[in-house]
């Protein structure tokens, strides 16, 4: 009997998994926003054939389609511009890729970070442009995912930062392919559309 029992709950994980009930189940906490594939209109308010930087510790890219990355590392800016050479599962594993929303003249952006010790956080950012190219960072949270063992997630962010400082524009040739590389259309609780998701596979 326990055997028969212990067979139809594999099933059935099985059937939940095929189906990507579990991915959706799954969905990060403070992650709301969901991707539709659709042009975002975002060339009108500030230029996308290159990203913004700091030259510090910050870079954010933006694609037409609603996704965006940002590298928090030192090396991002000049790996972006071909200046240093990193082996490229190196430098994958530094791009924390997200999704964003326009609202008037403000970029509302939120991103997962998978990487290396980062314990899946959650991050925020309010972007707003700014003059001669440049993108101002209104806000900046960083929240707990609870779905990886925040129990103790109040619904407020760990740290929160606002004026994030000046973002400047760099141009750089779109055909780089380790820009394009993003994980999270992958997981179905990303997508507006989940029949829509079929295609981008």
């Amino acid at each position: 009997m326990k055997r028969i029992n212990f067979t139809l709950l594999l099933c059935i994980v099985i059937l939940f998994v095929s189906c990507g009930y579990l991915d959706k189940a799954f969905r990060p906490s403070h992650f709301s926003m969901k991707y539709n594939g659709d042009k975002s209109g975002i060339e009108k308010i500030i230029r996308i054939d290159g990203y913004y930087a700091n030259d510090t510790t910050l870079s954010v890219i933006f694609y037409e389609d609603g996704i965006s990355c940002i590298l928090l590392n030192r090396y991002a800016p000049a790996k972006v511009r071909g200046e240093i050479y990193l082996e490229e599962p190196v430098f994958q594993e530094k791009l924390i890729w997200g999704l964003y929303q326009i609202k008037n003249d403000t970029i509302y952006a939120q991103y997962i970070d998978k990487t290396l010790f980062s314990e899946n956080k959650i991050l925020h950012y309010l972007y707003k442009m700014y003059k001669d190219n440049k993108l101002h960072i209104l806000e900046s949270c960083i929240y707990d995912n609870w779905s990886r063992g925040g129990f103790l997630d109040l619904g407020r962010p760990i740290t929160k930062q606002e004026d994030g400082g000046i973002l400047s524009f760099y141009q750089y040739d779109n055909n780089n392919e380790l820009l394009k590389k993003n994980w999270i259309l992958s997981h179905k609780w990303a997508w507006k559309n989940h029949k829509k998701s079929k295609l981008y596979k």
